[in-house]
C-alpha cells in the first residue's frame, strides 16, 4: 500500500499539553481533521484531499470527548461533551455546511449524559437529519436509560429528547428484573427506519442484541 502525500502535521503539543483524540471528515477533495489538545477542539481544513492544511480554528473548549458525523450532502456535525455542574455531562452540538470554514454557534442536545467512556452514538439517515442517543442518568440513585433525540435541520434545532429504554442499572448483576446497558449503536435498516441496537448485559442470563425502530418521519 502506498500512500500519494507525505505525512503533514497538523499540530505539536506544548509544555503542559497534550493531544489525546484525532476524528477525521471526509467528502470529495475536502478533508475536515479534528484535534483534541487539552480538552479543547481545533478543526484543520484541506481542500486539496489531505496535501495540506490551513491554521486550525477553535471550535469547541471544555470537552471531555468529541466526535464528527457527516450527512449525506457533506454536511458536518461536531458533537461534544462538557462537564455538568450537577452531575453527569452536557451534549453539545455545532455544525458547518461549508466543509468545516465556518461554525454555526452551540446548541445544547441533552443534560443527563451519564459518563464520557459511553458517550454517545449519532447517525444521519438523510441530507440534513441527524439522530443522537446516549446513556442517560436517570435518577441519583445510579439508574440509568437509553435517549434519542433529532434534529430536521441540519443541527440548528433538537427534539426533545425521548428515553428509548427504561430506567436500568448499568452494574446490574443482581437485579435481574431490569435491563443493563451495555454497548449501542445506531444506524437504518433497508426500509429506511432508524435502528438503535443495544446490548442487555444482566450478570448471569449473558447478553443479548434487542433492537428498537423508528420511522424516519415519525422520529422528528
Amino acid at each position: 500500500v502506498t500512500w500519494p502525500n507525505t505525512p503533514v502535521q497538523l499540530a505539536n503539543s506544548t509544555s503542559g499539553a497534550y493531544i489525546d483524540t484525532l476524528q477525521v471528515s471526509c467528502a470529495g477533495s475536502t478533508a475536515i481533521a479534528a484535534v483534541g489538545t487539552s480538552d479543547n477542539v481545533v478543526v484543520y481544513r484541506s481542500v486539496n484531499g489531505g496535501g495540506a492544511f490551513g491554521a486550525g480554528i477553535q471550535v469547541a473548549s471544555g470537552a471531555s470527548d468529541f466526535n464528527l458525523f457527516s450527512d449525506q450532502n457533506g454536511g458536518i456535525l461536531l458533537l461534544s461533551l462538557a462537564d455538568n455542574q450537577d452531575s453527569g455531562y452536557v451534549l453539545i452540538a455545532r455544525s458547518s455546511f461549508d466543509g468545516g470554514n465556518t461554525w454555526t454557534l452551540a446548541t445544547s442536545v441533552a443534560n443527563d449524559v451519564a459518563s464520557y467512556y459511553q458517550g454517545f452514538q449519532a447517525f444521519s439517515p438523510a441530507p440534513g437529519q441527524f439522530y443522537v442517543a446516549w446513556i442517560a442518568q436517570i435518577a441519583g440513585d445510579g439508574s440509568q436509560g437509553l435517549k434519542l433525540a433529532s434534529s430536521q435541520d441540519r443541527g440548528a434545532t433538537w427534539s426533545t429528547p425521548t428515553t428509548i429504554v427504561s430506567p436500568s442499572y448499568f452494574y446490574s448483576y443482581t437485579l435481574a428484573e431490569k435491563p443493563s446497558i451495555g454497548s449501542f449503536a445506531l444506524g437504518a435498516n433497508s426500509g429506511g427506519d432508524v435502528e438503535l441496537l443495544w446490548v442487555d448485559a444482566r450478570g448471569g442470563s449473558g447478553d443479548g442484541w434487542t433492537v428498537q425502530r423508528w420511522g424516519v418521519a415519525d422520529a422528528a
